[in-house]
């Protein structure tokens, strides 16, 4: 099933039927999305309609990932002084979202995978992937059946292996 994701919900896609829990149904029609509750055991309480414009759930995206990135500064700030000391915050925002790039691209996608996939890159260069002798780093990256932490951790184990535990001193911003 096609769908959004939106902070902790995932969004049916139209003409998709409703994403249903013990606790919520989801509906999205002609642009509105609509919450109510289940509550257990099989009984549908209309309590309160919420209703969500698909504008409204953009900038609640939005303002997510704006907390998400301010996150991930503090803690860049914290386990990599020297590096953010050369990107500063801004730059160290640029890394950030092409880390979150990056990670979309090969379904990393939960906060943990994304925070590790960025000190990955940090560690040892923003093209860590793409050098001749890395085609099992894009393998890595691409397989379709590996949860994104999993290929986070599978790819600092062997960057670690190769250099024998040394951080490599990466440029940034490539």
């Amino acid at each position: 099933m096609s769908s959004t994701t939106c902070g902790w919900l995932k969004i049916p896609s139209p003409g998709h039927p409703p994403i249903e829990n013990k606790f919520a149904v989801v509906e999205r029609t002609k642009g509105l999305v609509v919450y109510y509750c289940i509550a257990p055991p099989f009984i549908v309480i209309m309590l309160s309609m919420l209703v969500i414009r698909t504008q409204q759930l953009t900038v609640f995206e939005r303002d997510a990932r704006r907390a998400f990135e301010d996150r991930l500064v503090s803690i860049v700030a914290s386990e990599y002084p020297p590096s953010y000391e050369v990107l500063g915050e801004p730059g160290t925002r640029q890394l950030i979202r092409r880390a979150i790039a990056l990670g979309e691209a090969n379904r990393i996608v939960t906060e943990g995978g994304v925070t590790a996939l960025t000190g990955l890159m940090i560690q040892f260069g923003e093209t860590f992937d793409r050098a001749p002798d890395r085609d099992w780093a894009r393998e890595i990256l691409a397989n379709p059946n590996m949860p994104g932490r999993l290929k986070v951790d599978l790819l600092l184990e062997r960057m670690a292996g190769r250099t024998q535990g040394r951080v490599v001193v990466a440029e940034h911003g490539a």
